[in-house]
């Protein structure tokens, strides 16, 4: 790996860790790869544990199908996307605001190939 890339991965490692947002990134198989550090920090789980589609463990099982089609279809359309569903946070409850309410995260997604 060269040094501009290598610098270019930390950089954007870096970058990604500063935004107050739960980040990620996929290859072109559709497998995850990367989760920034407040994705690991909320969920309470490893890198390893979330690359691949290790990271749908952690979505409602409610919202999971809808989810997992959502994204597949549009990554295959190669089309910008949103998707809505609840996440697990580290304390091991569905992550809630107000009681007996859920709290619903956004995944943006953008093409970039």
């Amino acid at each position: 790996m060269s040094d501009q890339i290598l610098s270019n991965i930390i950089d954007y490692k870096f970058l990604t860790n500063l935004i107050p947002a739960l980040i990620w990134m996929s290859d072109t198989n559709k497998s995850c790869y990367f989760f920034n550090d407040v994705w690991l920090n909320f969920t309470g789980r490893t890198l390893e544990q979330e690359k691949g589609d290790g990271w749908s463990e952690g979505v409602h099982p409610e919202d999971l199908e809808k989810c997992i089609n959502t994204y597949v279809s549009k990554f295959d359309k190669r089309e910008n996307f949103t998707i809505e569903y609840r996440l697990k946070r580290h304390i091991r409850f569905w992550h809630t605001h107000v009681p007996s309410s859920y709290r619903y995260f956004f995944r943006l997604c953008w093409n970039l190939l």
